[in-house]
């Protein structure tokens, strides 16, 4: 929009109220406002040359932009007076900045002034911040997909379900977002907006779901997902502890009373209280959730010794709980853990944690254990600990820890040969897979329970030390041995509650229970669990419920957990909600089964981050051969989105063929600069046959740039050249001013319907299209011919005028070699 107002002298002459600011909502009634101020004989030139309302003289002003993040704000517009879109997005000028100009005299002078009061992005910019996004792009916005429904989340997350007939994908929804591109980060989380794209989260908001857990905060957590309602359970905290060991008359050795398989290190000769031996406990908790704390309970080795439903929601609760348990030593044994806490928020979010613990006695014995029996020690400790937040489960472990141990790699190899993976040895061990997917807290997990000192500075590090070991061939050190039996022992148990469930692996289970039993079972549901050790940190909710869209059927020729690890490594799409589009978007397509894994997530990223998922999809199953699709991958996403969007709107574009088929995008992106493209047409050769050709903007020799300035402003090769006609657009050349009969716009029109309506003719490699303007469309023109002449590749090399009453040719040799204009009439 355009708010101009005129000092009192002119608009008297104009007819206008001096006392009103007049507001021009419409283009059209400008020109005859001008008409009557320059009537007035003002020294200021009021012409608008496109229509749009931003007159010439006001486009070519030094104005700046009046907002945006440094480095925006205080830029030159840079508009162009002609164009009406002078960045070529399709967002027109007049709809991107206001502008307040005014007509006023200072000093006897009439003077023209002016000021941007709004600026939606930069009009001569694609990309105003430069972030990789464009500005059509941020303001049209795209699609997400979230799971925002607490009960939707929870089904999802639940290992039982997969024997479940429900898609996946139906957890999803989808949702438009859009950002700011005056900024690179609309929300200002310190995400930038880029970055909230390729996770496929809101750049708007700082929190994408309405689970009160920031962006920044979900991403960081393991069992949160920013595209995914929280599951995550009440967060507990020790904030003090103690207990007092109390015992009666009849002393008895323990050793005979508890049979946990293998010989106790530990001095039991102290006597204790047969008859009701136990402790005295007291702790004091501490509960933190977001969505408000419902119910909390603390289990004594497997027997509640508390447990409170609150009736007003508090986000904070602190509870100093004191009982006398008589605990089961041998579960405490086992595990390393005493006490643990249950609690459950607002939405039936549900979890435990250990708050009172010891080294596991698989941990402890480790120190005594021959070399030998490290790897089964770390076993049973790193499956103790994966399922350490189930109880009953560890119960199952009571027994030999030799055979425990067997029992838990016989699973692993048969494991891997349901997956026909190499024989256990190999440099793709199944340890090796599920440890290097883990996330870091888990390692830290197994560097505190490893008996042996840290090799390494960090827990992470420790494990690849342990894999180059491994894969040399040296002889394991004790604290690699653990290592690699613990994260057998863990990953056992991930594989358990993935094929079966973490219910279901204790449906009818006892302390008697052998773990063998449900080890068996989970085998029978291998084809379940297929890829699992492909998934980055299988643990983490994201982890799990990418494990799940990847498992779930699909096109067979798509390698879903290949695929996804591609999509973040190498595209940063990390998000459950990113994987599920981006995998989903592929589904389908033509020719993707003739992609590799590598092609296909690139695919898929591109198809998620475009600006019209749709029309891009469209775009690809269009394309005639796979090759096209390869071809289409080589460009970047700013090229992609706008040869959809050429594509699928040809309408909303000037001078883009509307007969123009998928490939002949790709063929132009393949051979030519996208970005710098201002007409794509089909056109005749001189045997008939149609042929793409694209005018790009090219250099001083070719293209636009060479167009404008050698026929438009004659400011280059003007006297090189024996003779150079000049397009009527109204330019000062050599002194006079030319004809002004058309636009700069209209010369690309002209040259587009050269291609398409003129005349073709074979020139060696070269072809030129010889076309009448004045008979053709443009009456009005002055130009009785032009040509154009177009490059073997199918880039157009030059356009110009021939002949016609406003058609002037500059002759260099004329003037004793001064040079001077002819009429061409």
């Amino acid at each position: 929009m355009v708010v101009w107002e005129c000092p009192s002298n002119p608009r008297e002459a104009s007819g206008l109220d001096p006392e009103v600011v007049h507001q021009v909502e419409d283009s059209e009634d400008l020109p005859d406002t001008f008409e009557r101020v320059a009537e007035n004989e003002t020294s200021v030139q009021l012409n608008d040359t496109n229509g749009d309302g931003i007159p010439d003289r006001v486009a070519e002003m030094d104005l700046t932009m009046p907002t945006g993040e440094p480095g925006i704000v205080g830029e030159s517009l840079e508009l162009d007076p002609i164009a009406l879109d002078t960045s070529g997005d399709g967002i027109a000028d007049n709809e991107t900045v206001d502008i307040n100009y005014r007509i006023h005299e200072e000093n006897n002078e009439t003077k023209l002034t002016a000021q941007v009061t709004y600026a939606e992005h930069h009009p001569a910019r694609v990309d105003t911040t430069g972030d990789g996004l464009t500005d059509a792009e941020q303001l049209g916005g795209w699609e997400i997909e979230v799971v925002d429904d607490p009960s939707d989340a929870q089904e999802l997350m639940e290992p039982d379900d997969f024997v479940s007939n429900r898609d996946p994908s139906s957890y999803f929804e989808s949702r438009t977002v859009s950002a700011n591109p005056l900024v690179s980060d609309t929300s200002g989380d310190g995400l930038s907006d880029t970055e909230e794209r390729a996770l496929g989260i809101d750049p708007e908001q700082t929190t994408t779901v309405a689970d009160g857990i920031s962006d920044t905060e979900a991403l960081e957590r393991p069992h949160e997902d920013p595209t995914v309602f929280s599951t995550d359970p009440p967060d507990v905290s020790l904030i003090g502890s103690d207990r007092s060991w109390t015992k009666g008359d009849i002393s008895v050795d323990s050793d005979g009373e508890f049979d946990i398989g293998f010989e106790d290190p530990r001095d039991w000769d102290t006597p204790v209280d047969a008859d009701r031996p136990g402790y005295l406990y007291e702790f004091d908790i501490l509960v933190v959730d977001s969505l408000g704390i419902d119910r909390v309970e603390l289990r004594q080795s497997g027997v509640t010794e508390f447990s409170e439903t609150y009736a007003s929601v508090s986000q904070v609760r602190e509870d100093n709980i004191s009982f006398y348990g008589e605990g089961e030593r041998i579960l405490t044994e086992f595990r390393g853990a005493e006490t643990d806490v249950t609690a459950e928020d607002e939405v039936v979010n549900t979890g435990s944690k250990i708050v009172s613990s010891e080294r596991s006695i698989a941990g402890r014995l480790a120190t005594q254990a021959p070399l030998t029996s490290q790897r089964d020690l770390g076993r049973v400790s790193g499956l103790a600990h994966a399922g350490a937040e189930l109880p009953d489960f560890v119960r199952l472990l009571v027994g030999d820890t030799e055979q425990l141990g067997e029992a838990i790699a016989g699973f692993s190899e048969e494991y891997m040969a349901a997956q026909e993976d190499p024989e256990p040895g190999s440099e793709t061990e199944f340890w090796i897979d599920i440890a290097r997917n883990m996330g870091a807290d888990t390692h830290q997990t197994q560097a505190r329970d490893n008996p042996e000192a840290q090799p390494t500075d960090t827990a992470t590090d420790d494990i690849e030390h342990c894999i180059d070991q491994h894969i040399d061939g040296s002889v394991a050190s004790e604290y690699c041995q653990f290592a690699a039996g613990w994260y057998e022992g863990y990953s056992t148990f991930v594989i358990v509650e993935t094929v079966i469930g973490s219910k279901g692996a204790l449906r009818g289970a006892s302390s008697d229970d052998d773990l063998r039993r449900v080890l068996d079972d989970a085998g029978d549901n291998f084809d379940a669990a297929q890829g699992l050790r492909q998934i980055d940190n299988p643990e983490t909710k994201t982890g799990k419920i990418t494990y799940r869209i990847v498992s779930d059927g699909g096109n067979p020729n798509i390698d879903a957990p290949v695929v996804t690890r591609q999509l973040r490594e190498d595209h940063g799409i990390e998000t459950a909600g990113g994987v599920q589009r981006a995998i989903g978007e592929i589904e389908g397509l033509r020719h993707v089964d003739d992609l590799s894994s590598s092609e296909q997530a690139t695919l898929g990223a591109r198809i998620s981050k475009s600006q019209d998922a749709s029309a891009t999809r469209t775009f690809v199953n269009e394309l005639d051969t796979v090759e096209d699709v390869r071809r289409l991958l080589d460009q970047d996403q700013a090229s992609i989105n706008r040869l959809v969007d050429w594509h699928a709107n040809p309408a909303s574009h000037r001078n883009i063929d509307p007969d123009l088929e998928a490939s002949d995008f790709v063929h132009v992106a393949r051979n030519g600069d996208v970005s710098e493209t201002r007409l794509i047409a089909r056109g005749p050769d001189e045997s008939g046959s149609s042929q793409v050709r694209w005018l790009e903007n090219g250099d001083l020799d070719e293209g636009w740039t060479h167009i404008e300035a050698r026929h438009i402003r004659g400011t280059q090769k003007i006297d090189e050249k024996d003779a150079t006609s000049i397009f009527p657009t109204g330019k000062e050349v050599k002194g006079e001013r030319m004809p002004n009969t058309i636009s700069q716009n209209e010369v690309i029109d002209m040259t587009y319907n050269a291609i398409k309506r003129g005349t073709p003719t074979q020139q060696g490699q070269k072809t030129r299209y010889y076309f009448e303007p004045i008979d053709a469309g443009y009456p009005n023109s002055g130009i009785d011919d032009m040509q154009v002449l177009v490059l073997s590749d199918g880039t157009v090399e030059t356009a110009y005028p021939n002949s016609g009453s406003a058609v002037k040719r500059w002759v260099s040799d004329l003037n004793d070699g001064q040079g001077g204009f002819v009429d061409t009439t």
